[in-house]
């Protein structure tokens, strides 16, 4: 990670990706493969919806 000189844009960029960090993170752990996979389907097919915009 590059440093970040103002403290506003470190918040900008740890707010965007703790987003996109939860959106991913699913803690496999603690669910069942197949739902695990599910979840992670459902997750990666938003993910391209967005960054196809």
């Amino acid at each position: 990670m590059t440093r970040l000189k103002k403290t506003s844009t470190l918040q900008k960029f740890v707010s965007t990706q703790v987003l996109i960090y939860n959106h991913f993170n699913h803690q496999r752990h603690l669910e069942i493969r197949t739902r695990f996979r599910a979840m992670r389907n459902v997750s990666l097919v938003e993910w391209r919806q967005l960054i196809a915009v």
